[in-house]
């Protein structure tokens, strides 16, 4: 059992919502100079302010900042929106036979998901990325030799 009170407002319950997505999303947004806040405002096109209100429970995102913000964490959109109030989760359309399209990530996506931050990391990681791709398209069944 946890020693943390459990939230009880919409706003503070969508807080703690978000908070555990940043992490898990690989933002750093407990540390003061991990950049995670700053990186998720950038990400989701919000202010600073705005999201640290939000990390706070002390406001909710507008409805137009959602779905920025869900792909940005990379949850799905529904649950922003039933979170927030904006509608309820029986209003939500039942479990669909079809799947929904998958976006592949881009390579600065997963820099930012693996927890890589520093520019010139970032561009090492994306030229290589662009270089196992360039490789598979030329030949998608050869192995290297180990």
């Amino acid at each position: 059992m946890s020693d943390e009170p459990t939230p009880h407002t919409r706003t503070q319950r969508f807080a703690e919502y978000i908070r555990r997505a940043a992490a898990a999303a690989g933002y750093d947004i407990t540390s003061p100079r991990g950049g995670g806040r700053k990186g998720l405002a950038e990400a989701a096109g919000m202010s600073p302010s705005s999201v640290s209100r939000m990390l706070a429970g002390q406001s909710m995102p507008d409805a137009g900042q959602l779905e920025p913000l869900a792909r940005a964490l990379r949850v799905p959109l529904a649950e922003l929106l039933v979170l927030s109030g904006i509608v309820s989760r029986d209003a939500l359309p039942t479990r669909s036979t079809r799947a929904a399209p998958v976006q592949p990530m881009s390579a600065e996506e997963a820099a930012s998901t693996l927890g890589i931050r520093t520019p010139s990391r970032i561009g090492l990681f994306t030229a290589m990325v662009a270089h196992l791709q360039e490789e598979e398209k030329r030949d998608p069944t050869r192995e290297e030799a180990g």
